[in-house]
Order: structure tokens, then C-alpha cells, then sequence
């Protein structure tokens, strides 16, 4: 008989060649979270997909010789979805099926109602070694920052990609809100939220929204309604960070102190070279009367006082705005970059361009 760990590390070597890749470990913990979410017969299956969604059609060219017939690999790939193990969308009324990454807004999240504390264990193992190392490889940042709508100076041109409203526009109808991820998992450790008492805070756009919606993991909202949950976000000191796309699939509501993503970046050396975003604070001398509010409102810590005047460390602001709204003298402010970045236009995008970037680089060992 086949023994059948054979298709996990099939299944684990197969999502390594992806855009966000999933390398090898001596202990055995990549194999450990596929067997919570796979059985061996749906790790066979999820082999023949890539990270662009294929309809079944495409997907049985290569899949026929282990799966009987189309409605059978129907089947087997809506299991999995309903698992959060791979990715569905709609077209033309035909169903399409896509790998997901570990993480940012892939197998780990699509996890929110089926957590258990031994995959929450080889996670964290797993994210504090090989594949934390796997998602600092690509230079091109993952994520972007979204500046606060009061930051940002009316004179001041915006493109749509950085404006609140636009982002949420672009949505249309397909807008879904669900429980953040990250404070789930702080509440089961007991370490809650110290920025905000909600738990629905992250959105989902477009393809990633109906799929969310389809299987119960979040429901839908209005655009109006959507605009009221950033809002709140903005107001209790959340860093908007959606994906760096244009046509975003996902926007997350970040603290320090509980999201993994921001915390990760805080403390790296250079927090503003680890996310997308077209703007920095600034602080002018003359107005500012040294009151601090500025450096309690920073994610980052990016904002000290220096005797009674505020200043910024651009190599730790991401841009985010939330220290404008907060100041009473109107001391500080966003300026934009004078080089502005230009994210892809789609998710399916930034993947090619997170590829190739990784194409001149070593291979996992």
C-alpha cells in the first residue's frame, strides 16, 4: 500500500514552488499542519492546482488518473474549501479552485472557525522559523498601508489604490466583514486586544468576499457600512492594511500589540521598508508645542520627543496618518513620497511579480 505521508510531502514540495512558498523543516511541522487541514486523498487532489484559479475541466486534465471522474474532483475540491485549504471563485456560473498560501490571507485565516491548539502550536513553530524566513524573501512588500482619511491634505492628490473610499468602491456589492484572525487566537491565549473590544474588523473584497460569505466564515455589508467599520478602526488607532493590490481582495484593521503581521514589523529595524505605502508623518517645528499625544498614537514608534519638539524616524513611519487626527496644535501631518509606488493590479499579479522576483534567488536548501 502507498504509504500516505508520500502525499503530503508531494502536496508540501508542490506549494513550495508557489509565489509564497512552503519549504521543508527537520522537525516535520509543515507536514503536521497539512494533515489537520488534508486527508491524503485531498493532498493528492490539491496537487494539480495553482495558485491562478483552473476550472475543473483544466484541473482533471492531470487529475483523471487519480480522481474517476469531474463531479467526483468536484466534490473532493469543494471538501477542501470548506476546510480552508484551497481557494473557489465564480465565473460564467462555473466553479474555479486555486492553492492558498500558509498565511496573509490564506490557509491560516481561512482557519478562523476550525482552530485547534495543536494546529495553532505547529504554526507558530512553523511561522517562527522556515516560514517566517519564507515570507521575508521577496522584496516586494505583501501588504500596504492605507492612510487615515483626516491625514491626508485636501490638496493633496490620492489615487484610488490609498483612499479609503475608492478601495471600498471598487468593491462594489462583494464586501464581507469577519472576525479578525489574529485577536481570535489572543483571546484563546488570553492575552485580548488592548486597542479594541471588536472582533469584526477585517474585510474582504470581490472573489475572497463571496468565498467568505458562501461558507459562513463572515456575511455582508454595504459600502456605507464599510466605510462606518474603517472609520472606527481609524478612531481607536488601527493601521488599515490591505493587500498591495489595487483591486484589493482583503483589508485588515492592525495593532501592535496582538496582529501578527504589524507586530512583526515593529520590530524589525526598518518597519517602513517591510510594507507599501506612499506617504510619511512629518512634524512641523513651529507649531508643535511638544503635548506627546503624537507618540502614544504610533504603531510603530516611530514618533519621540526630543526635549519639547516631536520627531519622526522615517525609517520606522509607515505612513499611516494616525497620529494627525489626534493633535491639537496641527502639528503634524502626512506628506507624500516623492516617488510613488504603484502596486499591481490584482492579486494574481502581485504572485507573478512576487515569482519572478524570487526566480534569481537560491532555492530552500
Amino acid at each position: 500500500m502507498p504509504d500516505p505521508n508520500d502525499a503530503y510531502r508531494r502536496l508540501q514540495e508542490h506549494l513550495d514552488k508557489m509565489p509564497i512558498g512552503y519549504p521543508p523543516t527537520q522537525s516535520g511541522v509543515e507536514i503536521n499542519l497539512l494533515k489537520t487541514i488534508f486527508t491524503p486523498e485531498e493532498a493528492s487532489a490539491t496537487i494539480h492546482l495553482d495558485y491562478k484559479h483552473r476550472t475543473v475541466d483544466e484541473i482533471f486534465e492531470t487529475a483523471q488518473e487519480e480522481v474517476g471522474s469531474k463531479e467526483e474532483l468536484t466534490r473532493i475540491l469543494d471538501g477542501i474549501v470548506a476546510k480552508g485549504g484551497i481557494s473557489r471563485r465564480t465565473r460564467e456560473s462555473e466553479k474555479q479552485y486555486a492553492v492558498l498560501p500558509l498565511a496573509l490571507w490564506g490557509m491560516y485565516e481561512f482557519q478562523l472557525k476550525r482552530l485547534s491548539p495543536e494546529f495553532l502550536q505547529n504554526f507558530g513553530q512553523y511561522i517562527q522559523g522556515e516560514f517566517g524566513q519564507e515570507l521575508a524573501r521577496s522584496n516586494l512588500p505583501k501588504m500596504r498601508v492605507i492612510p487615515v482619511e483626516e491625514s491626508v491634505q485636501a490638496e493633496q492628490y490620492i489615487a484610488t489604490y490609498d483612499e479609503l473610499r475608492g478601495l471600498i468602491q471598487r468593491a462594489g456589492d462583494s464586501i464581507g466583514i469577519q472576525e479578525c484572525m489574529c485577536r481570535k487566537v489572543a483571546d484563546l491565549q488570553g492575552k485580548p486586544c488592548q486597542s479594541t473590544d471588536r472582533r469584526e474588523v477585517c474585510m474582504s473584497f470581490g472573489d475572497l468576499a463571496e468565498l467568505y460569505i458562501e461558507e459562513g466564515w463572515g456575511r455582508r455589508i454595504s459600502q456605507e457600512e464599510a466605510l462606518g467599520f474603517a472609520r472606527q478602526s481609524e478612531q481607536e488607532g488601527l493601521v488599515l492594511m490591505p493587500g498591495n493590490e489595487q483591486e484589493a481582495a482583503f483589508m485588515c484593521a492592525c495593532c501592535s500589540d496582538c496582529c501578527g503581521t504589524l507586530s512583526m514589523i515593529k520590530y524589525l529595524p526598518r518597519p517602513a521598508d517591510a510594507v507599501a505605502s506612499n506617504f510619511y508623518a512629518q512634524v512641523n517645528p513651529v507649531l508643535c508645542q511638544g503635548t506627546g499625544t503624537c507618540v502614544g498614537r504610533c504603531p510603530m514608534d516611530a514618533v519621540k520627543m526630543d526635549g519639547a519638539q516631536a520627531s519622526v524616524d522615517l525609517a520606522r513611519c509607515v505612513g499611516c496618518g494616525l497620529c494627525v487626527p489626534t493633535c491639537p496644535e496641527n502639528a503634524i501631518s502626512l506628506a507624500k513620497k516623492a516617488v510613488e509606488t504603484v502596486p499591481p493590479e490584482t492579486e494574481a499579479d502581485l504572485f507573478d511579480r512576487i515569482l519572478a522576483s524570487k526566480g534569481a534567488q537560491q532555492p530552500h536548501p
